[in-house]
């Protein structure tokens, strides 16, 4: 089996939490308890991070973690995706010598809640070529196929009309992406994958 490379993911701009990857959490920047984490997990032969920030960059360096390139800054916006920070960490990390058939975790730098069991359990639904992305997610609540748009003015309208009737036991249960975690291939961020279904 090949390496597994744990990357986080960690830009400076948030706008709704300015701050908010180094912000104290239980006494310790956020950022350094997911990293923490996932170096205590021992499942991976290095973490590293991805940043356009040198404060960042700085402060997880000095806690002992590599900052191995930085991000540029077409990278580093509001509309950058995930996919793009992972396929230029993943294509960065091979590009320095990293093996192309590794294993690579894409998590958050707020997802402090992970552990080594979740990690491990996902891990084993990464199937080269059949599954290249698997992703933490979590079950809606309730059925989203009765679910109401609420109007400016108050009033509230069916999102699907067909299924209001139907028995909450009759509707298929619909999952979120939890925003915790990914792991992947080195293809699994490809448009092809993205496309075709995650799993």
């Amino acid at each position: 089996m090949g390496q597994n490379i744990a990357i986080v993911p960690a830009r400076a701009g948030s706008k709704r939490i300015p701050g908010k990857n180094v912000k104290s959490f239980l006494g310790l920047p956020i950022i350094l308890r997911v990293l923490e984490t996932l170096e205590a997990s021992s499942l991976f032969s290095t973490v590293v991070v991805s940043t356009e920030s040198q404060e960042i960059a700085e402060l997880v360096e000095e806690s002992g973690f590599p900052v191995p390139f930085l991000r540029p800054s077409e990278l580093s916006h509001d509309f950058a995706t995930t996919a793009d920070v992972a396929n230029h960490a993943i294509e960065s990390l091979i590009e320095a010598g990293t093996p192309s058939d590794a294993r690579f975790l894409l998590a958050y730098p707020t997802a402090v809640f992970i552990t080594r069991r979740q990690l491990s359990e996902s891990l084993n639904l990464l199937n080269p070529g059949v599954t290249d992305l698997v992703f933490s997610a979590g079950r809606f609540p309730s059925e989203i196929q009765r679910a109401w748009w609420k109007n400016i003015d108050g009033s509230v309208e069916a999102v699907f009309d067909e299924y209001q009737s139907s028995r909450s036991q009759d509707l298929r249960p619909a999952f979120y992406d939890a925003g915790q975690f990914y792991w992947s291939t080195r293809n699994g961020w490809s448009e092809e994958v993205l496309r075709d279904g995650i799993r």
